[in-house]
């Protein structure tokens, strides 16, 4: 991974906190629409990252690990990292 990619996660930008406000509302939305009908819920995070930037604001996987968790249904979760510090530290 180049290092300006792991460099994204050094810092919580503006972008960033207005990314997770969306994927929050979204998938806290998605999973009441189906809850009626859906067994359970799976959710992937393709580009994972170390699941915090600068190891003090949550990260995608960190905010759908606590949605999940506050919903009935069984869950399941699949991270996705290619660059090996990122992923040791999911």
């Amino acid at each position: 991974m180049a290092k300006r990619d792991r460099d994204h996660f050094a810092t919580y930008s503006a972008r960033n906190r207005v990314k997770h406000q969306i994927l929050s509302r979204y998938l806290r939305a998605y999973m009441q629409a189906l809850s009626k009908t859906a067994n359970a819920f799976h959710y992937i995070d393709g580009f994972a990252g170390p699941g915090s930037y600068a190891q003090t604001s949550d990260g995608s996987p960190l905010l759908a690990l606590s949605l999940l968790a506050k919903q009935p249904l069984p869950n399941a979760m699949s991270l996705v990292e290619r660059d090996p510090e990122n992923f040791h530290q999911l």
